[in-house]
């Protein structure tokens, strides 16, 4: 997007303003050209309803990328950021010149820095004028939305236009981040940086043209959501870059889904498109969630999306991290992985326990790219695509379902006893009417308790004539029910299929 294109005429007839001052509206051109109409605007939510994917509250106004999915034989069944509803700024918002219009009170500015700290809102500023001005948040609860951040010769060699650190919460919503393709540090470059402790979102943004990395995470403890957003472009000035990044990061109870990442340009030559990895020694990551993403590498360059925690820095550790229903376009990858993790040995990874990782699809086929749990050369992608368990040969589970544990675990049980299963799922799920787990017995154990938490109870009561050798889960029955996740996504419950070698039934 141009600046120099956000026409005052533009401005006037939309908003009757009398004139220009420092306030531009915002075109959002593309390419140094404004978008013709498309089909697709944040008030039709084509897709429907029946995932929360960010359609229904975006901003209105035309969506930057309205073609994006064309051709595919299988594309994502949810509302797709960029193509389906709008990110960014919303068309034709007034921006502020920060250097003119008084900054709110908990800011201040220092030569080409905004510096803020405190509960306030930034709305509405353009911090690409004069070269460029770098955001610092230190402190507080900061929300920043409908701003424009684009890189220019003020933010020196990293690039770096966003700094957040300190005790900070910070909110950013319908901002667009152009890294303005100018080179970077190697390995170094990054557009946006978070060394905070708090929690930091980003929602309903759009992200391009990045030199290095585009968001930086480090520190903690934090809480990262990462949703409805549009990544486009990175990495394109660098020979190591990520579309996002965590080193050494203390992360707990963190969301990234339903965003669109789509690499048309070479770059992204470190961990590709989404990787839930820590790329240095003392990470603790807990409870994350990576879903419903779309994926698309059409270019030439690495690629990664799956989870790893300790990469050749040092030790780390994770627990709970489950990646699910994400859909991508793997023509682009080059020589480094699409694995779901990475081969032993490779980086020395150690992979979070427990964690899951099912349901990522090929949209130029339709089809499931599936999870062998061993090394796999010559696939479809290239020769250079590995799946591995980690060096310890853990391996995560391959549906929704980590384990299950029955009560008791072992002996003999008679008709009229009562055996517990306790699901130990990946996140919480709601249960609605009456699932039953099918048993090698005849028997069925009927779901009792458990909805809106990570642990499904069934019970079953033995039933006269019922027997078993090593009672076995054979399948489960939604019986007219359903298990869903508060995203829309129905659980996959391929992992509740169990035998218990020490408990019978007689």
């Amino acid at each position: 997007m141009s600046k120099g294109e956000r026409l005052c005429s533009i401005a006037i007839l939309f908003f009757a303003i009398g004139s220009c001052g420092s306030a531009q509206p915002n075109t959002q051109q593309i390419d140094g050209r404004a978008p013709a109409a498309p089909p697709y605007s944040s008030s039709s939510c084509p897709q429907g309803n029946e995932y929360k994917d960010g359609c229904p509250d975006a901003a209105s106004g035309p969506t930057l990328f309205p073609n994006t999915l064309d051709g595919y034989k299988s594309a994502p069944p949810w509302n797709v950021a960029g193509v389906h509803f709008a990110v960014g700024v919303p068309a034709y918002h007034p921006l502020k010149d920060p250097t003119v219009s008084p900054p709110p009170n908990g800011c201040v500015l220092r030569d080409t820095s905004l510096t803020c700290s405190g509960t306030l809102t930034l709305d509405g500023y353009d911090f690409s004028l004069h070269g460029g001005t770098t955001l610092v948040v230190t402190g507080g609860n900061v929300t920043v939305r409908n701003c424009l951040f684009i890189v220019g010769p003020n933010q020196g060699a990293l690039g770096k236009i966003v700094d957040v650190s300190g005790a900070a919460d910070a909110t950013f919503i319908n901002n667009e981040f152009d890294g303005a393709n100018i080179p970077v540090t190697p390995q170094r470059g990054q557009t946006v940086s978070i060394a905070s402790v708090g929690k930091i979102t980003f929602q309903y943004n759009y992200f391009h043209d990045s030199g290095g990395d585009m968001i930086d995470f480090s520190g903690g403890p934090q809480v990262n959501i990462v949703q409805y957003n549009l990544f486009k472009d990175i990495g394109l000035k660098t020979p190591h870059s990520d579309t996002l990044q965590w080193c050494g990061s203390i992360l707990s109870n963190s969301d990234f889904g339903f965003n669109t990442i789509n690499q048309t340009r070479p770059g992204l030559s470190g961990m590709g498109l989404l990787t839930m990895t820590s790329e240095c020694t003392g990470a603790k990551i807990s409870n994350v969630l990576v879903h419903n993403n779309t994926l698309i590498s059409k270019a030439r360059d690495n690629f990664g999306a799956g989870a790893t925690v300790a990469q050749g820095a040092g030790p780390a550790t994770a627990d709970h991290v489950a990646i699910f229903d994400n859909y991508l376009d793997p023509s682009g990858i080059m020589s480094f992985t699409a694995s779901p993790w990475f081969p032993t040995g490779y980086y020395h990874s150690t992979l979070p326990r427990p964690s899951a990782l099912h349901s990522l699809w090929d949209m130029r086929t339709g089809s499931p790219i599936l999870v062998p749990s061993k090394w796999k050369r010559g696939s479809v992608f290239s020769d250079s695509f590995y799946v591995y368990p980690d060096a310890s040969g853990y391996t995560p589970a391959l549906s929704d379902v980590y384990s299950i544990i029955a009560s008791p675990l072992s002996g003999t049980a008679a008709s009229g006893d009562a055996i517990t299963f306790t699901l130990e799922m990946d996140e919480p799920w709601l249960v609605t009417g009456a699932p039953k787990l099918l048993l090698s017995s005849g028997g069925t154990a009927n779901y009792m308790k458990g909805s809106g938490t990570a642990a499904l109870t069934f019970t079953y009561i033995v039933g006269s004539g019922e027997t078993a050798k090593n009672l076995a889960i054979i399948a489960i029955d939604l019986n007219g029910g359903s298990i869903r996740d508060a995203s829309g996504n129905r659980a996959n419950m391929d992992g509740v299929i169990t035998t218990f070698s020490d408990l019978s039934i007689r």
